[in-house]
């Protein structure tokens, strides 16, 4: 691969990386009632999509590109987690903000420190 497409790659998955973070703090609250409980498709949905994105990013480019999803994700995730001076902010520190918080580190630690496969002989 050369060094072109390879600095492609990576600018494209941090790019990636921004969607999915941002859609994910904005998608992270939204349930749905099912015979009156809320089910919290949205943390979800936002998991999975951070997962894959992850994942993809290590099988095309390896960890190097496993750490530009990661900080792609993390520069709006980020941003969302301080709070304006008015008091508001986009992550909750309720059950759904720290549960997208953890998982989305777990899915990191997972992508960026599991060993690569044996290759097949």
């Amino acid at each position: 691969m050369s060094a072109l497409s390879r600095a492609a790659g990576y600018a494209g998955f941090v790019l990636l990386g921004v969607v999915a973070g941002a859609s994910g703090v904005v998608m992270s609250r939204a349930t749905v009632d099912v015979i009156g409980v809320p089910l919290p498709y949205g943390l979800v949905l936002a998991l999975v999509v951070a997962g894959l994105l992850f994942g993809q990013g290590r099988r095309f480019l390896g960890r190097r590109g496993a750490l530009t999803c990661v900080l792609g994700w993390v520069i709006p995730v980020g941003i969302a987690l301080v709070p304006r001076p008015e008091g508001d902010f986009l992550v909750a520190g309720d059950w759904y903000g720290l549960g997208f918080m953890l998982v989305g580190v777990i899915l990191i630690a997972w992508q960026l420190l599991r060993r690569d496969p044996e290759p097949r002989r």
